[in-house]
């Protein structure tokens, strides 16, 4: 059974301000779903209308098969971990995780039962008799998570509170027997968490698939660039034939492309037209002399360290650019070097609609 299902869901304010534009989404019980998208594209709203605390414009919310649209937050056995979500300074973590069984007087003895046992799943027993102040912020995470889920509720929604919280409940998903909705923070590249990954931008679904899915084949340019850090590079190409394969010439430079995506620009009728050729930093690297082809020219403009990898930073024509490598070029700064590009990871875009063309 599916653990939600949103059919035709709209949320539109007063004025017309559409925030989510006719939505449909169903969530397998037991899925780690992700929502991702920049600030404002409708992920936060869209998780407190499943929660019950904003009324869909229009649509229907299911869980567990019932529809729940106008039902109080009360009666939708779920759970919501909010952005400014803490633990009460002046409970200990075990008043913190009964304090939801005791106002709704479950049993003392179901209560204990449900206490020790979700403390024992996210390893919080020795953190019983502790007080807030005095756990880290991995300690936290997990007392917040076992206060959101000693009601054992069938929905967790998170509005990503804090980094590293996806991390932990991706780590306990398989114990905790619950369907997790995540919204991931605006700065936050969710590629690590989550079995499903739906990229979002001004209400409406740009990309649904598994994180690595939808980080090898962007179906758009939004969502190239969105996954790119440090960002992806972009270079306008003008598409040719040459001896039966295909290739883009960008500024004095030529790359051939792989049969198929150069199959797909010859049928779609590409040949002469221009085109945006995304390729991320970790897909170029300086040539060593030995390619045969797919070699372009830059020009050095300096370089820095990302996280621990040399990133050199250089141009293509006017255009900037970005490449990991093992160090420093010798041709120095505003020198030209070589570097070569794997065509097979790049992706290609139309640049009036900005979709994938190949990808």
């Amino acid at each position: 059974m599916a653990g939600l299902i949103l059919k035709n869901i709209n949320k539109t304010y007063p004025g017309g301000h559409q925030v989510i534009g006719d939505l449909d989404l169903t969530v397998e019980d037991g899925e780690f779903l992700v929502l991702a998208g920049p600030e404002g594209c409708g992920k936060s709203i869209l998780l407190r209308m499943i929660a019950g605390f904003e009324e869909p414009t229009y649509g229907s919310v299911m869980i567990g098969g019932e529809d729940v649209t106008g039902t109080d937050p009360r009666g939708r056995n779920l759970a919501m971990l909010f952005r400014n979500s803490v633990l009460y300074p002046a409970m200990s973590v075990a008043e913190n995780l009964s304090l939801s069984l005791r106002m709704a007087r479950t049993a003392p003895g179901e209560a204990e039962t449900r206490l020790r046992d979700i403390a024992e799943r996210l390893d919080l027993t020795d953190l019983l008799g502790k007080m807030p102040a005095e756990l880290t912020q991995e300690e936290t995470v997990r007392a917040l998570l076992g206060r959101a889920l000693v009601r054992r509720p069938g929905l967790l929604l998170v509005d990503s509170p804090q980094a590293g919280f996806g991390e932990a409940i991706q780590s306990r998903l398989d114990t905790l027997g619950v369907t997790v909705i995540y919204a991931a923070g605006a700065g936050e590249v969710p590629t690590g968490i989550g079995s499903r990954l739906i990229l979002m931008n001004d209400g409406i679904v740009c990309q649904d698939g598994s994180p690595q899915e939808v980080y090898d084949h962007p179906a758009s340019l939004f969502a190239v660039r969105f996954f790119g850090n440090p960002p992806v590079n972009l270079v306008p190409g003008t598409v040719f034939g040459e001896e039966n394969r295909v290739g883009l010439e960008l500024s004095r430079n030529r790359l051939m492309l792989p049969d198929d995506k150069g199959r797909i620009l010859a049928q779609s009728g590409y040949f002469g037209k221009e085109v945006l050729l995304a390729v991320r930093p970790e897909d170029i690297r300086p040539a060593t002399g030995k390619e045969k082809e797919n070699v372009i020219e830059g020009t050095l403009q300096g370089m820095e360290l990302y996280g621990n990898r040399p990133l050199l930073h250089f141009s293509v024509g006017d255009l900037p650019c970005s490449a990991f490598a093992d160090g420093m070029p010798s041709c120095g700064i505003g020198g030209k070097f070589r570097l070569a590009v794997d065509t097979a990871k790049a992706h290609i875009f139309d640049p009036e609609t900005e979709i994938a063309i190949a990808n």
